[in-house]
C-alpha cells in the first residue's frame, strides 16, 4: 500500500477527465464524458493494482499447489450491475487465469497498463 502513495498515479479517469494541459506535446484532451466500464471507480491511487497484485499471487500458490501450470476449467459470473449478463470463460493454464485478472482493470478502465502485474 505504501506504494501507493510514493508514486500516486492517478487512475485513468482523472486523467482523461483533467482540464489543464497536461501532455508534452502541448494538447489539451479532455474528455467529460468518459466514464470507466466499472463503476464506482476506486478512490485511492492506481499504482499498483491490488487485483492483479492479488491475482498473481494467487496464480502462483495454485501452480504450487497444482504441482504445474495446467488445468481444465471452466468459470461463469454474473458481470456488471445486470444479473442477467453471464460470463462463462474456459482456461487451460493458470497461468492465463492470472494474466486476465490484471488486464481486467484495464479494459475496465480503472487502471492503466504500467500498473498491473503480468
Amino acid at each position: 500500500m505504501h506504494t501507493r502513495w510514493h508514486y500516486n498515479s492517478w487512475r485513468p479517469v482523472t486523467a482523461i477527465n483533467r482540464t489543464d494541459i497536461w501532455l508534452l506535446s502541448g494538447h489539451n484532451v479532455p474528455d467529460f464524458s468518459w466514464e470507466s466500464l466499472l463503476q464506482p471507480t476506486p478512490i485511492e491511487q492506481e499504482y499498483t493494482s491490488g487485483h492483479s497484485t492479488v491475482g498473481a499471487a494467487a496464480g502462483a500458490v495454485l501452480k504450487t499447489y497444482n504441482k504445474g501450470d495446467a488445468i481444465n476449467i471452466t468459470v461463469s459470473s454474473v458481470v456488471g450491475q445486470s444479473p442477467s449478463y453471464v460470463s462463462t470463460r474456459q482456461y487451460n493454464n493458470i497461468t492465463e487465469a492470472a494474466v486476465e485478472i490484471g488486464t481486467s482493470r484495464v479494459y475496465g478502465g480503472v487502471c492503466s497498463p504500467f500498473s498491473v502485474l503480468l
